[in-house]
């Protein structure tokens, strides 16, 4: 077990979660292999975080796959069920992105995931301190063009957009919000992919991501757009699996 990736053990966790968010029923599979990968995470949790065993660097990209994806794992589960545990495991993984906010902070759009993050926390605890360091993202993403936010790192400040208009009106935020999801189109495969870095690629890892990203958005943002991307990226990713 100590050769599994912590980051990928807790990526494919909030995917589960998310399949979890938008299921009809309590599948209990489902909800099996969600204890498992909790059970996994509490076990090697040191001092409130489970970081990733390799020295990956920078020590700031072991947070990101890592302890944020954590947070909004925990976040998902204690909208479900407020459970006091889930909602320290929020508030140790909100307090740890603080402590690191100068480390993460890249000043690019992927910075939006961790805003997202912060407002989640924010969101369950009401603790400014995490409003405060979510505010400089929502404000940087607001600023970013054409050409900032094409793709996954637009959705994750997309994400953080969203999030911040589920708590407060802001109409740049919104406007913003709408540009980032308008842009994709340009991005689509026509099988209803998305690619990676280069153009035309197919990428099954990052067309799930997106699709996880445009779930999260939809959850307050009810935009036609987002569900065209989503039956595109469907229909690809079912022919994919046997």
């Amino acid at each position: 077990m100590k050769n599994i990736s912590v980051g990928i053990i807790v990526i494919i966790g909030f995917f589960v979660l998310a399949l979890y968010l938008v299921s009809a029923a309590q599948w209990d599979p489902l909800n099996r292999e969600i204890s498992k990968i909790d059970r996994f995470i509490q076990r090697n949790e040191v001092n409130g975080v489970t970081l990733d065993p390799r020295p990956l660097t920078p020590y700031s990209e072991n947070i990101r796959l890592s302890v944020v994806p954590q947070l909004l794992a925990y976040y998902e589960l204690y909208k479900k069920d407020p459970n006091p545990r889930y909602y320290e495991d929020i508030v140790n993984r909100a307090d740890f992105l603080v402590l690191h906010f100068n480390e993460l902070f890249r000043g690019d759009a992927f910075d939006g995931q961790v805003g997202y993050a912060l407002l989640a926390a924010y969101n369950v605890s009401n603790n400014n301190t995490y409003l405060t360091k979510a505010q400089i993202i929502v404000n940087e993403c607001k600023e970013f063009r054409e050409g900032q936010i094409s793709l996954n790192w637009g959705l994750m400040c997309g994400m953080a957009l969203s999030k911040y208009l589920e708590l407060f009106r802001d109409d740049d935020a919104f406007q913003k919000l709408r540009e980032i999801i308008d842009i994709q189109a340009q991005f689509q495969n026509p099988d209803g992919s998305f690619p990676h870095y280069c153009d035309g690629s197919k990428d099954i890892i990052y067309t799930s991501w997106m699709s996880v990203e445009l779930i999260k958005i939809k959850e307050w943002y009810h935009y036609s757009r987002i569900d065209g991307y989503l039956n595109g990226a469907y229909y690809f990713l079912k022919s994919r699996v046997n």
